[in-house]
């Protein structure tokens, strides 16, 4: 035979080997693939980060599974568990879930990185799309006003938490309505004429008439029932960051901002523009923290003020509930803790807006309705169930079925209401709800007087790097003027600047 001849038949015999060899790797893929499609024991995957619902949300899908015959597998985080990492080992493995939930801006971005998160508009079933599009723009999870990725789950209402018992007691029990509805109404120079009178009286008993929404009142010529334990005017564990960061600068920015997305793509430009409405936000600041009740008793900036042995939330919510502040900062969650020590007082407590001066000449947010503003709390989502995209078309399909059995199904309303105890965004007012600060949530949304949680469009953490600049600087200086808000205000945008 010829060298070429030899050559020749040495090629044929390596491309015969190499195709044996394609085959025979093939037919295993094909094997692999079969034996995981054979292993795979359900038909739906979610992952679920909150542990405190897990058992709860598994008995709800087991219900799902019976009555339509989609076999859903639920993996719940567990305590002392990383919920975060946990579900991006799960995302990274040949396991991703097809719902899952998110929880804040910065998890929406790094699915969106990912390219992990269904935009909802997108989706391929008409009902769902339909639940999706009537999500109220401010409660959306978005990352630039026209994306939408996730259906909320629970709400959570920020504001003054008040105890009309001890209203009763400040001006009497013909008028505690009155005062009540006129508080909420009231703009922020009256709300300041009203703390000012409460500090002078609960001082040395001195009585000032003051106005509220128009409505001239004064205190009882004498302090007595509960009134008689106050020693200060609020309650706000001013050592933590968040509650000066968040649950104060959130509805300061709501002025301008129809929702967390619009925070997140602000221009320098924009933020820069923000110094009058932050300047509010300090004045605010500086009537809540010049009138603290602690378990030392009544004090104002200080040391005293942010010392977390005697100034910490639950040492706030005891000054509250014990009569000693007649305002708490707070939201609703604290409903549960506030039941366990007076459950009298939870039930009754009623919730207020934290009131701010609006600016003069600024503009404010396109959706603020003439004067709802001031009467007006902030609403945040605290977590949503979300949709992968990268699940093939039959799992995203029957994801949206599944989103529209848990929004519009009775079963699973009865699991949300009573298992979960959530707050669903689109409740009606008329719903039975245990929970008496979500009730008066619900009146407030009912009425369409909330406001965007807006710092959730923050920088990550940027609401607690205020919060934390403020505690450090300012809390110790005993008294602010104008060039104190000015200043608050600017390093709030140099901070937001620098963090973006």
């Amino acid at each position: 035979m010829s060298k070429i001849g030899r050559i020749s038949l040495l090629l044929m015999c390596l491309g015969i080997c190499i195709c044996l060899y394609a085959c025979g790797n093939k037919g295993q893929e094909e094997q692999d693939t079969t034996k995981s499609q054979v292993t795979k024991d359900y038909d739906l995957l979610i992952y679920n980060t909150h542990e405190e619902i897990g058992e709860a949300f598994e008995k709800m899908c087991a219900d799902y599974t019976s009555r339509t015959g989609v076999i859903v597998k639920v993996i719940s985080a567990q305590e002392d568990e990383n919920a975060d990492e946990e579900l991006e080992n799960y995302m990274n493995s040949g396991e991703a879930p097809d719902i899952y939930t998110v929880d804040n801006m910065q998890h929406l971005k790094k699915w969106q990185a990912a390219g992990s998160i269904l935009d909802f508009s997108n989706a391929t079933e008409d009902t769902f799309k339909e639940i999706a599009n009537n999500i109220p723009e401010s409660l959306r999870l978005s990352s630039n006003t026209t994306d939408n990725f996730g259906i909320p789950c629970t709400l959570k209402g920020y504001g003054y938490v008040v105890d009309p018992k001890m209203i009763s007691s400040l001006f009497g029990a013909d008028k505690y309505r009155y005062v009540l509805e006129d508080l909420k109404a009231c703009t922020y120079d009256e709300f300041e004429s009203f703390i000012n009178a409460l500090e002078l009286y609960i001082a040395n008993g001195s009585i000032y008439e003051f106005n509220l929404h128009n409505n001239s009142y004064k205190f009882l010529d004498k302090r007595s029932g509960l009134a008689e334990n106050l020693n200060a005017v609020f309650a706000f564990p001013a050592g933590l960051p968040s509650y000066t960061g968040y649950y104060m600068l959130s509805p300061a920015l709501a002025y301008r901002f129809n929702s967390a997305a619009e925070v997140n793509v602000a221009s320098d430009d924009a933020i820069s523009n923000l110094k009058g409405i932050l300047a509010s936000f300090a004045r605010s600041l500086d009537i809540v923290t010049s009138s603290v009740s602690t378990k030392s008793g009544g004090v104002s900036r200080g040391i005293d003020l942010v010392n977390s042995a005697t100034n910490n939330a639950a040492q706030a919510l005891k000054c509250f509930v014990n009569g000693q502040a007649l305002f708490l900062v707070s939201d609703t969650s604290v409903y549960d803790s506030m039941f366990l020590l007076d459950s009298s007082l939870a039930n009754r407590v009623s919730l207020m807006p934290i009131k701010f001066l609006e600016p003069l000449g600024e503009p404010s947010a396109s959706n603020l309705e003439s004067g709802s503003y001031k009467q007006s709390i902030t609403v945040s989502v605290p977590f949503y169930l979300a949709i992968n995209s990268k699940s093939d078309a039959k799992q995203q399909k029957l994801a949206q079925d599944f989103m529209v059995w848990f929004k519009t199904s009775e079963l699973a309303q009865k699991y949300i209401m009573q298992e979960f105890k959530f707050i669903p965004y689109d409740i009606e007012e008329s719903t039975a709800i245990d929970n008496q600060l979500s009730k008066k949530m619900v009146e407030y949304i009912s009425s369409k007087q909330f406001l965007p949680a807006t710092c959730n469009g923050l920088p990550e953490s940027m609401a607690e790097e205020v919060g934390k600049h403020i505690i450090d600087k300012y809390y110790m200086l005993p008294d602010w003027y104008m060039d104190e808000y000015d200043l608050i205000a600017q390093e709030t945008i140099n901070i937001w600047k620098r963090m973006k």
